[in-house]
């Protein structure tokens, strides 16, 4: 008198092969019941009717289902399913499809659920709004709270859920790399996956992850900004880029502590990632403003950026029986130097004179190598002075490597025994066939030899085979140059204070008073000549070491707008302004397919009136590709700062200086 069928429980894994019987006392009355999970197999019968042996009259009396007696109408039964329908426990509920993102397999897999999504979002952002939801398929006792992301443009690629979930998984898996040089966690990135929601209109997918309560940080972008207040967000970036050989890195972090999401990777190739991946312009941008803590020295991870944070601050993190120490290049060009020394103290000099330098900026900013052969190297520059070495961040993958910020300081030694400068050009151990720093060229510098009458010395020096400098030999082969810029001074501010400018400034234009410039105001306002079409278009201006950007501009006919100011602390009469620009068509193609320009102003050769302003300039910039159109230039404005030099007959309770009006 009963009908068996089959029913399928959709919460569970659609890899989840398990059934139940679904048994309906009485056709043509509204009574319900349930039988048991089937303990057996399905067998086939004639007429495509399916049977579980498990089932059916049995030895000794019918078998006992879980509410009463298999093949019986039991009122309990009933009355529990109308009491069911009564309640509001699915009240606000849909259908959906949970679809998660296996890492291992890379394949997605699929199970049904029971959502209820609270339509007022808790929080927006300028693509999706945030809604708290609840998983009914748990089970009734479980407080989990999760978090809905719904697009606020209905018409956002589906692909974009599923590539932003990939890339949190991914970023999961580098969090247990990460996790397992210290042998216990530290960080770790929330469960995310892709729900469809069927029961709305056009199905759309949305995106969910655990709701966690504290305090939401962000800790850094994809591009040039970070804070870095706490070192281990920081350095996870930093230890992503090193760890996977140079292929990727990820950054956009932020959460609660350290239990992160919504992240962003950037590849060496530009592939992937959605469409957040700026490729190695990104890279390029995080490495050169990041500053190295004490666990990025933990990790010996290579020096990159601005200059390291002190190790005492902030999070520590030391390895499991390891201890920080000096790099290998920095240990062998000191062994060098140790051994000069011991030379010169042989035969030592006459001591230097109290006044005399004490203290040295080395500005390592770029060199080109004459054999380029083979992919092109990582390289960075190890310096030695008397008992110091320090070395600056590594340029990665270019035969003319071009170093950020590299200002590296040290001590002159009064006791005359350090007579020379010591720079040794390494390839990076990750890019070295052998698996450590291979040494490309150095090049040795008498102090007698710099020509710093003007504060400073800045030339090209030419880079020869280190054997053939230990052995003194001048005339060997050159292997490429090296463009140093060498300041020496007295230092009398003692431990801490800002570090003094040179004694002597450039002459300026005689349009200009007799002044030192201290800094600059520049507005970018336009750029033409990019090409014909439509462009994206971002700037990025460079002013002695310090690096700002513009937003990113869209125009027509190779010409982009951005009216955007920008001020650099440090500048001075010999400063340039470096500009870069990058561009791609308006379809928004990435990265690799742009075309990226640059040009260089000198900041005193600029047409400027006597107060520091500088009305326009339009300085010319070049593709580095070869593409695009030619005539290419950027329009800026600037207002520049300095200090006068008064003459003796000043007039009385003059202030001594001028400054250009900026109008804000």
């Amino acid at each position: 008198s009963s009908l068996g069928h089959r029913l399928l429980d959709t919460s569970g894994s659609e890899s989840d092969s398990r059934a139940f019987v679904y048994i309906m006392f009485h056709p043509g009355q509204p009574q319900v019941g349930y039988g048991q999970p089937m303990a057996a197999p399905y067998q086939m019968y004639p007429g495509g009717r399916n049977q579980s042996p498990g089932y059916g009259h049995q030895p000794g009396g019918a078998r006992m289902g879980a509410y009463g007696q298999q093949g019986m109408a039991v009122p309990g039964i009933v009355q529990m399913h109308y009491r069911n329908m009564e309640d509001d426990f699915l009240k606000g509920s849909e259908k959906a499809i949970r679809m998660d993102y296996d890492l291992k397999d890379r394949t997605w897999k699929r199970r049904g659920v029971l959502l209820r999504i609270k339509k007022e979002p808790f929080a927006c952002g300028s693509m999706r709004s945030a809604h708290m939801m609840s998983d009914l398929t748990l089970s009734e006792g479980d407080k989990s709270q999760f978090v809905a992301k719904i697009s606020r443009d209905p018409k956002e690629n589906r692909q974009v859920y599923f590539d932003d979930v990939e890339m949190q998984m991914e970023a999961k898996a580098w969090a247990e790399k990460f996790n397992e040089k210290f042998q216990k966690k530290i960080v770790d990135f929330l469960v995310a996956y892709v729900v469809e929601l069927v029961d709305r209109p056009g199905r759309p997918v949305i995106g969910v992850e655990n709701w966690v309560p504290g305090n939401y940080v962000k800790y850094n972008n994809n591009w040039d900004w970070n804070d870095d207040k706490r070192n281990t967000p920081q350095a996870f970036s930093h230890f992503t880029w090193e760890e996977s050989k140079h292929k990727l890195l990820i950054c956009d972090l932020q959460g609660v502590g350290d239990l992160w999401t919504d992240p962003q990777m950037h590849s060496a190739d530009g592939q992937g990632y959605g469409k957040g991946n700026m490729g190695m312009r990104g890279i390029q941008a995080f490495l050169n403003n990041h500053r190295c803590n004490n666990i990025c020295k933990t990790l010996k991870l290579p020096q990159v950026g601005k200059a390291p944070k002190q190790m005492e601050v902030g999070t520590i993190l030391p390895l499991p029986g390891a201890a920080a120490a000096p790099t290998k290049a920095q240990d062998f060009a000191l062994n060098y130097q140790q051994t000069h020394l011991r030379e010169r103290r042989h035969h030592p000099a006459a001591p230097v004179s109290t006044g005399a330098p004490d203290r040295i900026i080395i500005q390592c900013l770029e060199a080109s190598f004459s054999a380029q052969a083979g992919d092109a190297p990582d390289t960075f520059v190890v310096v030695a002075v008397g008992l110091e070495s320090t070395e600056t961040s590594v340029a990665y993958g270019t035969w003319t490597p071009v170093w950020q910020n590299a200002r590296l300081q040290m001590n002159i030694p009064r006791d005359g025994t350090a007579d020379s400068i010591l720079a040794i050009v390494f390839q990076s151990a990750n890019s070295s066939e052998a698996g450590e720093a291979e040494i490309i060229g150095a090049v040795k510098i008498m102090v007698s030899d710099l020509k710093d009458d003007e504060g400073y010395d800045d030339r090209r020096w030419p880079l020869r085979p280190f054997s053939k400098i230990q052995a003194g030999d001048t005339s060997s082969p050159e292997v490429g140059n090296l463009h140093l810029k060498i300041m020496r001074f007295n230092f009398k501010g003692g431990a801490g204070a800002p570090i003094p400018k040179p004694q002597k400034a450039l002459p300026l234009p005689p349009n200009l008073p007799q002044a030192e410039i201290s800094k600059i105001k520049i507005m970018v306002k336009s750029v033409h000549g990019l090409g014909r079409g439509e462009h994206h278009a971002t700037a990025v201006v460079m002013v002695e070491g310090n690096q700002a950007q513009t937003k990113t501009g869209k125009g027509d006919n190779g010409v982009v707008r951005w009216d955007q100011k920008m001020a650099f602390p440090a500048c001075s009469s010999s400063s340039y302004i470096d500009l870069k620009v990058f561009s791609r068509d308006a379809s928004g193609a990435s990265a690799p397919a742009g075309v990226e320009w640059s040009g260089r102003q000198s900041v005193v050769e600029m047409d400027m009136d006597r107060s520091g302003n500088v009305a326009e300039c339009k300085v010319p910039i070049y593709s580095n590709s070869g593409e695009g159109g030619s005539g290419a230039q950027v329009t800026i404005q600037a207002w520049v700062t300095f200090n006068t030099v008064a003459p003796a007959a000043a007039r009385p309770g003059g202030t001594g200086s001028q400054q250009g009006t900026v109008s804000c």
